[in-house]
């Protein structure tokens, strides 16, 4: 899910030894093996994290984050693309989007998690029925921008997930101030592992900590230096990123791109010398990727 506002939050990213996950990690070959073992060690990781490792810290509040006990994914968000339902042959997307978290378990999105529940019985709904707001309207429009429509089935070249696996309470109103110091070395490591198995070509991160956090999960935390990221403000970032992005090992090439939540469309066209507004901006970001996706696929 899609947060954006500029709350404080601290956690204690403290964890338990999760050294022990790899048994199943090593023991599986075919890319849909290896992403059940991740789901299965996912599950049995964050479910039974103590209340200790999942508190957090808001304007000097507590609060206590959750593991999504329905979720048979990665996460909530790869019901909408990504979730396999074409058996061996899917898995292979070209294009991973990575948001921060996915947000609160709360009620107002209770037709999603119906959604949800209705697929992990089998049956076939789209993870969008009956759901509607503005980011994700904003979403959408983007994704046409790379010759994507998401509201149309499950497109195998698309796979979409947060970077960090916990859920906000029910109740809770607080939706942003994500930061990468959230992840811990377990989170950085599942989600490694995610990417190692699914191999895409393009990684798009929503939001300055996203992108953050993908960078330091798979390139170590050095992966920043001569960047000067310090200095930027999130706009010289993106800017720097859709002409020089990082790339990781496989040669995935890892975008930054703005928030597409109402703060992220505003900040996107703060200091600008164009007439265009930040979702206009947005959209011209969104097709300098598609030159990539064009030239990768060349």
């Amino acid at each position: 899910m899609l947060n954006n506002d500029d709350s404080v939050i601290i956690i204690d990213c403290s964890a338990p030894d999760y050294s022990k996950q790899g048994d199943r990690k090593m023991n599986t070959n075919s890319k849909q093996e290896q992403y059940n073992a991740l789901c299965a060690d996912m599950r049995e990781y964050y479910s039974n994290l103590s209340e200790k490792d999942r508190t957090v810290t808001v304007d000097g509040k507590e609060m206590v984050l959750e593991w999504c006990d329905f979720c048979k994914e990665v996460n909530l968000w790869t019901y909408w693309q990504g979730r396999n339902t074409k058996g061996s042959n899917s898995l292979n997307p070209k294009i991973l989007l990575v948001g921060q978290d996915w947000g609160s378990l709360d009620d107002k999105y209770s037709q999603v998690f119906e959604n949800v529940k209705a697929m992990n019985k089998g049956n076939s709904v789209h993870y969008m029925y009956g759901h509607h707001n503005d980011t994700d309207d904003n979403l959408i429009e983007l994704f046409k921008h790379i010759a994507y429509d998401v509201l149309d089935g499950v497109h195998e070249k698309l796979f979409f997930t947060n970077v960090f696996p916990l859920y906000r309470p029910k109740g809770c109103k607080i939706s942003g101030g994500y930061k990468s110091t959230w992840m811990s070395d377990a989170m950085k490591e599942h989600f490694k592992r995610l990417v190692d198995i699914l191999k895409p070509q393009i990684i798009i991160c929503l939001g300055k900590e996203t992108y953050l956090s993908v960078g330091k999960s798979l390139l170590g935390d050095r992966c920043f230096a001569g960047r000067n990221h310090s200095k930027y403000n999130y706009n010289q970032i993106i800017e720097e990123s859709l002409q020089n992005p990082l790339t990781t090992e496989d040669g995935a090439k890892i975008f930054a791109l703005s928030h597409c939540g109402a703060l992220g469309v505003m900040n996107r066209g703060r200091g600008s010398n164009t007439s265009k507004n930040g979702f206009e901006i947005q959209k011209s970001d969104w097709e300098k990727v598609a030159k990539h996706i064009e030239s990768q696929s060349k």
